[in-house]
């Protein structure tokens, strides 16, 4: 009894180690510096953590995630309509750990909506009788949900600090 009792503690000490270490590389990466009030965008961040922070760790990113209207408190002249504009946006800022270089853009936190995402490709269409193709661009729409909104905005002000200037 006493040996299951001791393998029981052993193994919830590894467990718990485990579990900060996992959160502390998480934090690492990702940082979410307020709980946020609009509906239920932190749940779902939250839920989401590991994946933005295995994409940070991987592009060599930090992530961080704000309240909108909390980039506005310290300037108070701003009217009110443009702090209740604010009201249900993120203020997401990716940072890039090698360079220092980060860019920032205000996200809709609104996870009851989806977001209209078009694209435009190049698709090859053959020209019959001739051996040559002729390249015609091509719509696609897709809609976003909440989260994968926030992803693309992630991806989008990764490359933007990640790239590198072709002038070096």
């Amino acid at each position: 009894m006493k040996i299951q009792r001791l393998l029981n503690n052993i193994q919830t000490r590894i467990q718990r180690r485990n579990f900060v270490k996992k959160e502390n590389e998480i934090n690492k990466y990702l940082k979410i510096h307020d709980v946020l009030q609009t509906g239920d965008s932190y749940a779902q961040i939250q839920g989401a953590r590991e994946t933005i922070a295995n994409y940070a760790k991987e592009h060599a990113v930090s992530v961080d995630i704000y309240e909108a209207r909390k980039a506005l408190d310290e300037a108070t002249d701003f009217d009110e309509h443009i702090q209740n504009n604010l009201s249900d946006k993120l203020n997401l800022i990716v940072t890039n750990m090698l360079t220092g270089k980060s860019k920032s853009r205000f996200v809709s936190a609104k996870t009851d909506i989806t977001y209209p995402k078009t694209r435009q490709t190049y698709k090859l269409y053959p020209v019959y009788g001739e051996e040559t193709e002729i390249a015609m661009p091509v719509l696609s729409n897709t809609e976003d949900n909440f989260i994968r909104h926030l992803y693309r905005n992630i991806e989008d002000l990764t490359k933007q600090v990640t790239k590198t200037s072709k002038n070096g």
